[in-house]
């Protein structure tokens, strides 16, 4: 049969490779080191242990159809790779099938809740697709305080908040840190004091900005989140109008 997962939850685990999710087994069975395919990246993500909750983790062989257990899956936190309610399916299996996309429910959500980026750069436009935000905000440890802590305390809140995107940032006075994406202000305020609540975690917050689109030469779009895309995203349509006129 073949092995498929609805996956249910994630969180980032001390000591565990990649993200731990909890799934449910669909129907076939899985293992450690399968290459699984996701129905909402698309991508291979191998299957690093398999385990139950007994009431911690506890590594098993195999989860066979109709069991309940966890997989440490190749997924980065914060990467928006998990998304509660997607599927993963067996690379083999999904390829010869003709699977891999996700059910045309699935299709509908995935779509409502993205927004399409593009930008312009040397004349080639990328596009990208990320959870719908509202607001954006970047935090930063502060001076002196543990980076890798404060990483680890991002990672496992947003491992559990498919909704807010997040995605590394530098900057030249605050050194390495986060930029986040929220619904709403609201939902960042929450973000914000669980980050400190549960993990003792206290950052430096920038303020908090909106994404704006820029069109220009009637066929160029570009979504900006921050001062520092809109400036680069201008230089790019004044040279192109330029080059025009």
């Amino acid at each position: 049969q073949l092995a498929k997962l609805l996956l249910l939850d994630a969180k980032a685990v001390q000591h565990k490779r990649g993200l731990v999710c909890t799934v449910r087994v669909l129907r076939g069975c899985v293992r450690k080191g399968q290459p699984m395919l996701s129905s909402h990246t698309h991508r291979a993500h191998d299957i690093h242990e398999v385990g139950v909750f007994d009431p911690e983790l506890r590594a098993v062989d195999e989860l066979r159809e109709g069991h309940v257990g966890y997989v440490c899956v190749a997924m980065k936190a914060g990467s928006g790779e998990f998304m509660a309610g997607s599927m993963l399916e067996r690379v083999d299996d999904a390829r010869r099938a003709g699977a891999g996309a996700p059910p045309p429910s699935m299709k509908q959500s995935t779509k409502s809740t993205a927004v399409t980026t593009t930008s312009g750069d040397n004349n080639n436009n990328t596009a990208d697709e990320v959870p719908f935000v509202g607001v954006f905000c970047g935090i930063f440890p502060l001076p002196g305080e543990n980076h890798h802590s404060f990483q680890n305390a991002v990672d496992k809140l947003v491992a559990n908040e498919p909704s807010v995107h997040a995605r590394p940032e530098s900057s030249q006075a605050l050194g390495l840190g986060m930029r986040l994406g929220f619904q709403g202000p609201l939902h960042k305020e929450i973000f914000m004091s669980r980050l400190q609540q549960e993990h003792g975690v206290e950052v430096i917050c920038t303020a908090a900005t909106v994404p704006c689109r820029i069109s220009w030469g009637g066929d160029k779009v570009a979504t900006v989140a921050s001062a520092e895309q809109f400036r680069s995203t201008v230089d790019v349509a004044e040279r192109e109008v330029s080059t025009r006129s």
